[in-house]
């Protein structure tokens, strides 16, 4: 007999946690947003907005060294939604959860580079606790183990480190439009103008 597909721990977490970290506002790149667009027929242009984000986010991401550099005039890319959760956030979860943003997929894990360009995963866990309110983490609290962690979240250190290259880049292309957004240009236009494809 089959065995019933197991449910992915992010889809858990929203049913044991509160919605965990999409509780919160959530950063998108033009290419996430492009692919959302593409996928729920939605207008590239209502998907998210170029704004300040609420304080907690904002707090997060200016005092993270990983992720201050993508914030211009205290602004980010963001998908907003409902009392600050994400638009796609359901009753059963992410409705968007196989195209979900770059970061959504990152969560919890980042990489690094070395000045070879070769890219590796970690997950911070040194400010875990054991009640941690994302359930990869809580489940690695004392064991520390990044490959159990990549496990719990579906994922390979190898899947996980393509995808994390082809993220980089994306990244790397919006510190360069996060000027245009400041001027006030749709995403539509950045797509023409940057000939983002996804």
């Amino acid at each position: 007999m089959r065995q019933k597909p197991k449910k992915h721990i992010c889809h858990v977490c929203h049913d044991e946690e509160e919605k965990g970290c999409c509780s919160d506002e959530i950063f998108a790149t033009v290419h996430d947003i492009l692919r959302i667009a593409k996928k729920t027929g939605c207008d590239i242009d209502t998907i998210a907005k170029f704004k300040k984000p609420k304080k907690d986010l904002y707090e997060l991401w200016s005092d993270n060294e990983d992720l201050k550099g993508f914030m211009i005039d205290k602004k980010l890319l963001i998908i907003p939604g409902k009392d600050g959760e994400c638009k796609f956030l359901g009753e059963n979860g992410c409705e968007i959860f196989d195209f979900r943003p770059g970061v959504c997929r990152m969560f919890p894990f980042w990489f690094d580079e070395d000045k070879n360009g070769n890219i590796s995963i970690r997950i911070d866990l040194s400010e875990s606790y054991e009640d941690d309110w994302c359930l990869i983490c809580k489940h690695n609290f004392y064991e520390k183990d990044l490959t159990r962690a990549l496990e719990d979240a579906g994922e390979t250190e190898k899947s996980l480190t393509d995808f994390a290259k082809k993220y980089k880049k994306e990244l790397d292309l919006y510190k360069k439009y996060n000027k245009d957004l400041l001027k006030g240009m749709k995403p539509s236009e950045i797509v023409v103008k940057y000939k983002i494809r996804v």
